[in-house]
């Protein structure tokens, strides 16, 4: 979503649909009453089995969507098995996303609603 919103793509001109993964992998959180998200390098961990990257590059995210979507794909019928993969989402170790590492980069805000210094209003 927030590469969508960066390049000002415009849905139906651009791309016909979109599907936001931070939506798709939150997990409802009984103790807080609320939706808890996680980062791409979180979610990559714990449904695919990949280790924490050092760095990240366009290219790389992109593949990374694509196989977590088709992760969750496989399994999104399987209520059972849904429901462990996101029992597992919530209680494993959190790997922070980019923005949380990095909410400044090369004096541009990176989009981290608590961590904002340019004052552009989330949509």
């Amino acid at each position: 979503l927030k590469d969508v919103q960066w390049l000002q793509l415009i849905e139906g001109v651009d791309y016909m649909s979109l599907i936001d993964l931070a939506t798709l992998f939150r997990v409802w959180d009984p103790s807080k009453n609320d939706f808890i998200t996680f980062s791409q390098d979180h979610c990559a961990s714990v449904w695919l089995g990949m280790p924490q990257r050092p760095h990240h590059d366009a290219l790389t995210d992109a593949a990374i969507s694509v196989n977590l979507f088709n992760a969750y794909r496989s399994i999104q019928y399987d209520t059972q098995r849904l429901i462990q993969m996101q029992r597992a989402t919530l209680t494993a170790p959190r790997i922070p996303g980019f923005s949380s590492l990095y909410p400044v980069l090369d004096g541009c805000c990176m989009g981290n609603r608590k961590k904002c210094i340019c004052g552009t209003p989330f949509t």
